[in-house]
């Protein structure tokens, strides 16, 4: 006791914040939802400099992000997907302002004017539906103001990187708000092409451009209309593959073996554009004690890439892409009232998906394998649930999904159609011992869409994914709200697994499923505010996914082989991260605040077959921060630096028939960014 009250002996009035959540479809405390989740909001993004859904794996537990080409690869205690293709799906739900994006090129553009970033860890087949199988990721802009409001930002850091943001909000009329917002950000590439020669220099680049805006009506006292679109553009080098170790055939053919994962030697001019622009149009009506919320959406996907396949200049092995998507949603859900003793929200939702994808290999002579297909999806869902209050204290839910939907397209085998149905409950129990401590236990089920060989010849399909996750946490408050500690156990029964194989002599892609998995982990988060300058947060979470019964297909020389008891791809078993922040009060000159983060992740392997070349070992991240801030809050000055210690690593890896490539990682980055506001 004495130890506690040394640390944490601060006034009352050192707390730590609130924050307001939508994680179940309604505003509520985030401690008082019953699921395992993080939630970050403006300020909090800033200060860990959090610019897109790849920079959320640091402060995030059980949370891994890395991408491939512009494909997000999200992978969430265990559960993601590494298939880039339009055949198969996200494994992690992400939703735009209530609007569930279709394809995971759409989830790697750059936050722009974010109010909130949530993380749901787990299955939540319920509420979200499809494809929430690992969990669910909310981004939510900022609305218009009530007041004029005007910012802006210009950020330099090294590689020649120059990053320019811009936001106008306020009334339009008394009736009408808006607000815009805009992000230009460029840097040069830091992986280097020692090829003489060569056609690009540098790769690893970034020419992105994006911009949003919104309206909002306040129609009369029951109406409400908010109406958003976005555009972002980026056109680059790409990201390119690098040998983790260049294999003896391609030396003997010419190949320069990898000694820096910072310098390759390709001969490919590797490029990659892509577009992705959208809307939607949110209507919220009061219907006395009730709500009902319409959410319409449209949007679009164009990409176009090239890049070398055999990551040397041994071998001219380059695909060249093209893939295209629209999609359609709309989702009608009502809302009870939160404080009745049964309160419930019950919707309906469609969507619709229309994707086309060229993927051209081609090989020396040349000679080409063409591997196009199409994809139109229709997928319809209703969901009901429901909370009972049986005590003061204790309270009980359960809700039921029951999705269906059907795909038809083609591959280069030819047509082929299927269609699946799924009914996905949640049973969940919640206790609060206290009024700052909810204890809960659930067990809930969630489904990930089935789906065709889209990067195969063999007009085929495979199965459903199905997850039973069985958990039980707490969310705490202590020392009059100046310590946080929030903490869960699980396990999951996990069936049917979409697993990605490469045939090393055809190079074809497919998806096959393998039998079972089970996972059990644990992941606790802690926030400390001992005073009203400090701040300490310490995450951890551990990890044990492995097949229980998986007889795959031998890559090399073809048949069986028995993968039962190898690791999931990207399901490190330990991971954590520390922080600490501390605000200086200057008076009348404003005030500086000084952030430092570490975080660390096990070793993990990037496929099935537990290859130690296709992997990462255990590394170390090391970010630092320091703003100043004037009194007033106009002006503002940050420096800052990512991986300080110049850490080498490998985010994603494949192997493709010339040896185990992989992406690199951003190595240290440094700058400064100068923020105005009025």
């Amino acid at each position: 006791g004495l130890y506690l009250g040394l640390i944490f002996g601060a006034p009352a009035y050192a707390q730590i914040e609130e924050i307001i959540v939508v994680a179940q479809k309604r505003e509520e405390n985030l401690q008082s939802v019953p699921i395992a989740m993080s939630a970050y909001d403006a300020t909090a993004l800033d200060a860990r400099a959090i610019e897109s859904i790849t920079d959320m794996s640091n402060p995030t537990p059980g949370l891994i992000v890395s991408g491939n080409l512009r494909s997000a690869q999200i992978f969430i205690r265990g559960i993601g997907s590494e298939d880039i293709s339009i055949g198969t799906e996200g494994s992690t739900a992400v939703y735009l302002d209530g609007v569930y994006l279709g394809r995971t090129e759409m989830a790697l553009t750059e936050f722009l004017d974010v109010e909130r970033v949530e993380v749901l860890r787990g299955p939540q087949g319920t509420l979200y539906g499809r494809n929430a199988v690992g969990g669910a990721i909310n981004v939510l802009s900022k609305p218009p103001t009530d007041e004029l409001w005007l910012s802006g930002s210009v950020l330099a850091g090294n590689f020649h990187r120059l990053r320019v943001r811009g936001t106008a909000s306020g009334p339009i009329s008394e009736k009408v708000r808006g607000r815009v917002s805009f992000v230009d950000n460029n840097h040069d590439g830091f992986v280097t092409n020692g090829l003489p020669g060569a056609p690009r220099k540098f790769f690893h680049d970034e020419d992105y451009f994006g911009a949003r805006s919104s309206l909002v009506l306040d129609l009369n006292d029951s109406i409400d209309v908010s109406i958003g679109a976005d555009y972002s553009r980026s056109d680059d080098n790409g990201k390119v593959n690098i040998n983790f170790m260049t294999p003896d055939f391609l030396v003997a053919a010419g190949a320069t073996p990898v000694v820096d994962p910072f310098t390759v030697f390709q001969d490919m001019p590797v490029f990659h554009d892509l577009e992705n622009y959208g809307g939607h149009v949110t209507v919220a009506w009061n219907l006395g004690t009730y709500a009902l919320k319409s959410i319409s959406s449209y949007r679009k996907v164009e990409e176009v890439a090239l890049f070398d396949s055999d990551g040397t200049e041994a071998f001219g092995v380059f695909v060249d892409l093209a893939r295209n998507q629209q999609q359609f949603s709309q989702e009608l859900r009502m809302l009870s009232p939160a404080d009745e003793r049964f309160s419930w929200i019950a919707g309906l939702f469609y969507f619709y998906e229309d994707a086309d994808q060229k993927f051209d290999l081609w090989f020396p002579g040349p000679s080409l394998l063409p591997l196009s297909a199409t994809n139109q999806t229709d997928a319809y869902a209703a969901y009901f649930q429901g909370s009972l209050q049986l005590s003061d204290r204790l309270a009980a839910t359960a809700g039921l999904r029951f999705s269906y939907e059907e795909k038809e397209g083609s591959n280069a085998g030819g047509p082929i159609s299927d269609s699946w149905n799924e009914a996905t409950p949640k049973l969940l129990v919640e206790y609060y011992a206290n009024e700052a401590v909810l204890l809960y236990a659930s067990a809930t089920k969630g489904f990930k869409s089935g789906g065709f060989q889209s990067l195969g010849i063999q007009p085929s399909t495979f199965d459903e994914e199905i997850v039973w996750a069985y958990e039980g946490g707490i969310k705490s408050l202590w020392f009059d709200s100046r310590l946080r500690i929030n903490a869960s156990v699980f396990f999951y029964d996990y069936s049917d697994l979409q697993v990605q194989t490469v045939d090393e002599t055809t190079l074809e892609v497919f998806i096959e499923n393998a039998a079972s998995s089970s996972i059990t982990g644990g992941e606790i988060e802690v926030t400390a505010q001992p005073s009203d300058d400090l701040t300490l947060e310490l995450w951890l979470a551990f990890l044990d996914a492995e097949y229980d019964e998986f007889i795959g297909l031998d890559p090399i020389l073809g048949g069986a082989i028995d993968l039962s008891g190898n690791s999931l791809r990207s399901a490190p078993d330990l991971s954590f991260g520390v922080a600490a922040q501390y605000q200086l009060n200057l008076a009348i000159h404003g005030s500086v605040t000084l952030r430092g983060e570490y975080q660390w992740q096990d070793d993990v392997f990037f496929n099935q077959f537990e290859d130690p070349l296709i992997g990462q070992q255990s590394f170390g991240l090391l970010n630092a921060r320091v703003t100043w801030v004037t009194a007033n809050e106009r002006f503002g000055v940050s420096l800052f630096a990512k991986n300080i210690t110049n850490e080498a690593y490998f985010s994603t890896g494949i192997t493709f028939g010339f040896g185990p490539l992989g992406v690199i990682a951003d190595p240290r980055t440094y700058g400064i960014e100068l923020t105005v506001a009025y």
